[in-house]
Parts: structure tokens; sequence; C-alpha cells
């Protein structure tokens, strides 16, 4: 239940940006810049380091809204749930592994940080900037967690509009929709139908609905 009793009891990062748009004009091109630069990492890895990073923060919003896009960018489905038990352990790709151990201790412990954590990264092949690339991501992260969970509206589950949230991403800026289609949603429809069927489809516009997010688009 949102802390701001003026809030609808399910809160998205829509609505609470809305209490501020000054700083939301300058949010989308910040998001831009920091999840569309070039990088050694693919934008799943990205998507999945943000949801990850979200996750440990416990702001299931942002884990939710992020992950299924991380999946619809070609991240297993089943890896977070192997990551999430232990990131030294689970099942992972060698080269990433060091990243999502440094992201762990980097949001759950970050003032015992020390070189030896940040070592296995370049070890692993990993450029300087791509470090940078991760602290950024995280922090990123940090951000929107920090204004859901002080809002009271961390736990809004966006799980089901991952199909459609991955094309807005991926097609206007980094922020909610600016330049993605929105303003024709039978387009949208069309290219989430035709990447992740047409059940999928209904699954997160029906979410989207419910969620107050996209109210022009209909299932019909």
């Amino acid at each position: 239940m949102p802390f701001v009793k003026s809030l609808p009891e399910v809160t998205t990062a829509v609505t609470l940006w809305k209490l501020h748009p000054d700083a939301y004009a300058a949010w989308p091109a910040l998001a831009s810049a920091i999840m569309r630069r070039e990088s050694e990492l693919s934008d799943g890895e990205k998507e999945f380091i943000g949801a990850y990073s979200s996750a440990l923060r416990g702001c299931t919003h942002c884990y939710t809204a992020h992950y299924p896009v991380a999946v619809a960018y070609g991240i297993d489905p089943e890896f977070f749930e192997d990551v999430m038990q232990d990131p030294k352990t689970a099942p992972v790709d060698e080269k990433f592994r060091p990243i999502l151990v440094f992201v762990h201790k980097f949001v759950t412990d970050p003032n015992r940080l020390i070189q030896k954590d940040i070592d296995p990264i370049y070890e692993a092949g990993w450029s300087e900037k791509t470090l940078t690339d991760i602290v950024f991501i995280c922090a990123m992260f940090a951000f929107m967690n920090a204004i859901m969970q002080g809002h009271g509206a961390h736990d809004a589950d966006l799980t089901d509009f991952g199909p459609i949230h991955a094309i807005v991403r991926e097609t206007g800026q980094y922020g909610h929709g600016e330049g993605t289609g929105r303003d024709d949603p039978q387009l949208l429809m069309q290219e989430s139908i035709k990447r992740y069927g047409e059940e999928a489809t209904m699954k997160a516009i029906k979410k989207a609905q419910e969620l107050g997010i996209a109210d022009q688009l209909k299932g019909d």
C-alpha cells in the first residue's frame, strides 16, 4: 500500500513520476545514456544486472518489470532463480559469473568492496569500461528502487507485461514509452504477437490495463 494516500493501491513507476515531472523530464535521457551506450554487455545482460540488483534490494516492481525484458532479449528464464540462490555456484557462463558475484556484494555490502572483488571481472576478459557500465546500471536501478520503496509502491508485480515492455524499451528512449509507437497501439500489439506470440501479448495487455499502463491498448 503506497504511503502517499492519493496514489492507487497498486502504483507503478509511471504514476510515481507524475509526482515530480521536472525530475522525470531529465530521466529518459540519463537512463538511455546508461542503458543504451555501446558496451561489451548485451542488452539482455544489462537488463539482467538491473533486475538482479533490484531483487537483491527487495524491489519487486523493478525486478518484475525488467527481468522479463532480459528474457525477451535472450536470457534463459530459469537463470534468475539459480543466480539468486548463489551466483558463485549457479550454472552460468563462467565469463559472466564474476560480474554477478560483484553485483551481489556491491548491492548487499558495498562498504566492504576491495580490489580482489573487481579483479576477477578483468581476468575474465572484461574491460574497465564494462566495470563502469555495471556500476552505473546498479546505481540507476538503486535510484528507482529507492523511489518505489520510499513511496511504499515497490511490490507491484509487472511480470506479465514483459513482452510489450521489451518492445517499449527497445524502440524508444529508456523511459516509459517515449517514441515507442504507443500512439499506434495496434502496431505495438502486432510486433509483440509476431515476436512473443498471441498468448504472451494478451497477458501483457491485460496486465497493462490492470495497472493503468498504456490504457489505450485493447485486447480485442
